[in-house]
């Protein structure tokens, strides 16, 4: 999604000579993504946005009017896992890591992103059943999630569910094309399934 975004800012503004140091996240919580240029506020389309609220040195905030209390427990849900992934690649912090996701997901129950890393943890710990039930949850959100169907795909193909996982690292191949560890794993199952062309 970010790559999407970024060779759309590179398309629409060629000046720019850093387009991703120049994305901003929408604060809301939505999965909207603006740019800084010549002092406005863009969305890779184009789109202009207004900026409300911003003060020297407080940081970007974009805001929409009429900010609701689902606005407040979004952001409050990102900010989890925000935390989550600052722990979640450390053993020792596993547990807080598991903490912070579940606690996103209490307060945004259809965050996707919080439900896959949930479950890469979990599959860390070993905890496989725990992590499918995480990557089915985020696909039942989010069917183009690329990490979920990677994830999924790689622990079915561990339990030797092949055609399982076969389908889902197509379905990822779909959703991106160019994710070199997708492309290795399914030419490594294509091996094993005897389809060496």
């Amino acid at each position: 999604r970010i790559r999407r975004n970024v060779e759309s800012l590179r398309e629409r503004l060629p000046e720019l000579d850093d387009p991703l140091r120049a994305l901003r996240l929408w604060v809301e919580g939505s999965e909207r993504i603006v740019v800084r240029h010549d002092g406005l506020l863009l969305e890779p389309d184009g789109q202009m946005v207004l900026d409300f609220g911003a003060q020297p040195g407080a940081g970007e905030r974009v805001a929409r009017l009429g900010a609701s209390a689902a606005t407040s427990l979004r952001q409050s849900a990102v900010e989890c896992f925000e935390r989550g992934c600052q722990l979640d690649s450390d053993p020792a912090t596993y547990a807080a890591a598991i903490e912070a996701y579940r606690r996103g997901i209490e307060l945004d129950p259809d965050f996707a992103d919080c439900h896959c890393n949930l479950g890469a943890v979990h599959y860390n710990q070993g905890r496989r059943q725990q992590a499918r039930a995480c990557f089915e949850r985020c696909l039942e959100l989010d069917e183009e999630h690329i990490e979920a169907r990677f994830n999924l795909a790689n622990l079915l193909e561990e339990e030797g569910q092949n055609e399982k996982a076969l389908h889902h690292y197509r379905a990822a191949l779909v959703a991106d094309p160019d994710y070199a560890d997708l492309h290795i794993n399914l030419a490594l199952l294509y091996e094993k399934l005897g389809m060496r062309d």
